[in-house]
Order: structure tokens, then C-alpha cells, then sequence
């Protein structure tokens, strides 16, 4: 990236919602939230946040050279303070202008929902970067910019992540940015400073309460991207989730509203036709007022037919010619760990998939379910450690459910007993159910488990972690990749 530079005057001017303490005038060379990644002439921003407080850090961030401090309170250490009642919000908006706002000379979509946001987020990198190149991508699976790529432990970073990203791919030529929004990033204004053209609600349900605390506040965060379209942009709803008539009242004024369903719902201005019978499952038919589009793709099914019909709609509205649209929609891939299938010539089918909540496991498992021709549904599981403790037992349901085998084992620990999680798990498993049950911790030898046991026709489906490179305990990550390990294990099979 070219090294930039501003003196801070200048940087905070017309900047709201701030004020600065100390009289010097520095020149600013960078903006950063984490103390260790200061450089000299860099603004440190002090975040309290979920497991540190940014105060405590200031004292390092100095030594290592920052030149003014953002914070929610005065601290005297003979630099330059800017003082915000919301560090996050004020950070966002000194980055973007520190990169001479980016975002305004981009075109730049973002994607929020419980589900389908990664699915989205991908076709829409792929479908324009194949026809029209020169798109960044932020998503939970990674960011992507050319032969760039950027493991991310979050699905939405700080703005002092995300933005450098995006302002480094507009120098290097990019024309846009296709960015992945999380609830937890909007509820904590990760996206300061991100403005949108188009951006898509997929759905709501009941996830991430642990954060959130109920449906309500949830719902409020997801809200917030009507906060961060700009002037005359646009937003599309998918009318048939419960949630999407009250952001559609709320969108109306604030931007440009274009509203994709299944149903008839009053308002729907763009139908998808989903055939019911098996020959045609794989095509959608979409059907506005101006185009008709018939849609066949290798990702039909039945929890991804409105992320494709989604993703259609949001290129057609960029301007996209429709048959370019349909072009591109129907060799499109599915991302890392989404549906994700592994061939090496084995006589069995493996599947790995994200799936962690009830939800996308019955999703998941039911379409996959209809798939078996012959042969069995082995799943492997493990639930998330410090979160959705009162899922576990409902999960173990339904994979005992729709399973013909099932091993629970480790996902993310964090700083819970892997076993005490497992056994909330099992406890979800009625007693005719239980003989399909294994307990595996060790979360590599539960995949070959699986992977020694399928047979010519079964199906194996490890579920949970998808494209993820580490299992995160309490104070450690552990490199593993479920992909990685279960092609090691079927070639050892294979050249036995």
C-alpha cells in the first residue's frame, strides 16, 4: 500500500463527536486498536472491549511510537487524546478519511442475515470477478483481492482492518468490494466509515442471543445497515423471512427498497419460481416487471435457492446485463466449507460444512438426507464451547434424527471442558437414538473414525467448522482444517 500521511489537525477536522486534548499537531502515519501493531506516528485507539480493555494498553502502544490516543476517557501521557464517546464509531470514520474514504470511488455491496450471508458474499466475488475482475472480498472465509488472500478469524473485522484492505485493493485497480456483515460487527460499529451501493437482508433467526440477548436486539443490530447505505443506494430484502416487513418499513425513505421472494407477499416486486419435482430442482425461475431469468446451478438447493436468487438480483441491479447474470450465476462455486465436497475417487461421498446451530444442521442435513440413494448418513459434530449451551441438546437431536451414525467430538473449546460440551450434546439423544452415538473428543480421529466406517454409497458429513484453520481453546489455537485432515485420511484408505 502507498504510505500515507496527514497531520492529526486536519485528520479530526469535521469529525464529529470528538475533541481533542494537547495542543501538538503530529503527523499521523497510521490508525491501529492493537498496541503491538503500533508504528511510529500511528494514532492508537483504545477499545474497552468483550475480553480487554484498549485503556490498559495505551503505556505500550506509546512506547512503540503512537503519536495521539483515541479513548472514551482523558489520560495525561503528554500526547495528544481525542476524546469519543464511542471509540469504534469515531475509529471507522478516521480511517476512511485517513484513506480518503474509499468506499466513494468503489462500488461496494454488503450482505447481512442469519443465513446465507458467506454464500452470497462469494458468488458476488466470483460472478464479478470473473466477468469483470479487479474485486475485494471480506468475508468469513477470508479476504480475497487478486492472488491476495488473508485468513480472518472474524466475519467482519475492525474498520482499521477492513478499510486499509479495501483502500489497498482501489490502489492496486479494484472497481469493488463485496464485504460479509455480521450482526456483532454493526451492533459494535466494526463498519464506520463503510458506505454501500447495494445491500442485501438475507433472513432472521434466533442466533447469537448469547451476544445479543434476545430476537429484539438482534433484529435493532441488523437494522444498522440501513445506517451505512449511501445516497441513493439500494437494498434488497427477501420479504419471506417474518423479520423483512419490518425492514422494509423501516428502509422506506432511507433507500432505494427491492424486495425478492418465494411467496406472494404484498410488495414483492421480484418472484422466484423454485420447481418441486426432482428433474427440475437444480433451476429457479426469477420474474420482475422488466426480465425473466431462468436460473440452473450445481449449488441448487433447497436452503440455497434464495441466496442464488439474491445474488442474481444484486447484479442485475448493479447493472449487470441479464444474460451475463445468468452466465456467471450458474458456474458459480460454493465457497470453502459451504457444501463443500471432497472427490479423490473414494466409493463414498464426504461433505464439509459450517453448520453450528439447529437451524442450518436440519437445513444441512435434511437436503443431504434426500440425496442418499443408498447407503448411510454419517455425521461428525462437536457444539461450540461458551455459547449456545441450550442448543447442544437440541442439536444432538437432530442430527440423531436425521443420522444413520453420528460422532460427537471438539469443536471450539474455548475455555470449556470438551467433554462436559459433548455430553450436553448426547443428552439431547432420546434412547432409541442412542445406539447411533459415539463420543470421539480428539476431533481428527472422530473424522477418520467416520471415514474408516463409510462404505460404497454412504455419506459422511462433517459439520461445524467448515473452512476454519484452528480449534481455539482457552489460551491457545490449534491448527486444524477439517478438509486437510479428511483427504489425508481418505488417501491413506485409498493406498491401503
Amino acid at each position: 500500500m502507498i504510505e500515507r500521511a496527514t497531520d492529526l489537525h486536519s485528520l479530526i477536522k469535521n469529525i464529529h463527536n470528538i475533541k481533542l486534548i494537547g495542543d501538538d499537531n503530529p503527523t499521523i502515519t497510521g490508525i491501529t486498536h492493537d498496541s503491538r501493531q503500533v508504528r511510529y506516528g500511528n494514532i492508537f485507539c483504545a477499545i474497552n472491549g468483550e475480553s480487554f480493555n484498549g485503556n490498559e494498553f495505551i503505556s505500550e502502544a506509546i512506547s512503540n511510537g503512537a503519536v495521539a490516543v483515541l479513548t472514551e476517557r482523558y489520560h495525561n501521557f503528554g500526547i495528544p487524546t481525542i476524546i469519543t464517546p464511542n471509540v469504534r464509531r469515531a475509529m471507522g470514520r478516521l480511517t476512511a478519511k485517513f484513506y480518503d474514504n474509499p468506499c466513494n470511488s468503489m462500488k461496494v455491496f454488503g450482505i447481512t442475515g442469519t443465513k446465507g450471508k458467506t454464500t452470497i458474499s462469494y458468488i458476488l466475488y466470483k460472478s464479478l470477478n470473473d466477468s469483470i475482475g479487479r474485486v475485494a472480498l471480506s468475508s468469513t472465509v477470508g479476504r480475497y483481492f487478486g492472488d491476495y488472500y488473508e485468513y480472518s478469524f472474524r466475519t467482519t473485522p475492525e474498520s482499521t482492518i477492513l478499510i486499509p484492505f479495501i483502500a489497498s485493493a482501489l490502489e492496486k485497480g479494484s472497481e469493488y468490494a463485496v464485504i460479509e456483515i455480521s450482526s456483532h460487527g454493526l451492533a459494535q460499529d466494526r463498519v464506520s466509515g463503510i458506505e454501500l451501493d447495494i445491500a442485501i437482508f438475507t433472513n432472521l433467526y434466533p442466533e447469537h442471543l448469547e451476544f445479543h440477548k434476545d430476537i429484539e436486539r438482534y433484529f435493532k443490530a441488523k437494522s444498522k445497515i440501513l445506517n451505512i447505505i449511501k445516497p441513493g443506494g439500494k437494498i434488497i430484502i427477501d420479504i419471506d423471512n417474518q423479520w423483512s416487513a419490518r425492514l422494509y418499513n423501516m428502509a422506506k425513505g432511507i433507500s432505494h427498497i427491492k424486495t425478492i421472494g418465494v411467496s406472494s407477499e404484498p410488495g414483492t416486486e421480484v418472484k422466484m419460481v423454485i420447481p418441486s419435482d426432482e428433474k427440475s430442482q437444480k433451476t429457479i425461475e426469477i420474474t420482475s416487471d422488466r426480465y425473466t431469468i431462468s436460473l440452473r446451478s450445481p449449488l441448487m438447493s433447497a436452503f440455497n435457492a434464495e441466496n442464488i436468487g439474491l445474488s442474481a438480483i444484486a447484479l442485475i441491479e448493479l447493472g449487470m446485463d441479464s444474460n451475463i447474470v445468468k452466465e456467471q450465476i450458474e458456474r458459480a462455486e460454493a465457497p470453502p466449507g459451504r457444501m463443500e465436497e471432497i472427490k479423490l475417487g473414494q466409493p463414498f461421498r464426504v461433505i464439509i460444512d459450517y453448520a453450528h446451530t439447529p437451524e442450518s444442521l436440519r437445513f444441512l442435513l435434511t437436503e443431504l438426507r434426500h440425496q442418499i440413494k443408498k447407503g448411510r448418513l454419517i455425521t461428525v459434530f462437536g457444539a461450540t464451547g461458551l455459547r449456545f449451551k441450550s442448543k447442544r441438546p437440541v442439536m444432538g437431536r437432530i442430527i440423531a434424527e436425521l443420522s444413520d451414525r453420528f460422532i460427537i467430538t471438539t469443536d471450539d473449546p474455548y475455555g470449556e471442558e470438551p467433554g462436559k460440551i459433548a455430553k450436553d450434546v448426547l443428552n439431547g439423544v432420546d434412547e432409541k437414538n442412542r445406539d447411533k452415538a459415539e463420543t470421539v473428543l480428539d476431533r481428527g480421529e472422530a473424522i477418520k473414525k467416520a471415514l474408516t466406517e463409510a462404505r460404497r454409497g454412504d455419506m459422511v458429513v462433517i459439520a461445524g467448522k467448515g473452512h476454519e484453520r484452528f480449534i481455539v481453546y482457552d489460551d491457545k489455537k490449534v491448527p486444524f482444517n477439517d478438509r486437510d485432515y479428511a483427504e489425508k485420511t481418505i488417501k491413506e484408505i485409498l493406498n491401503r
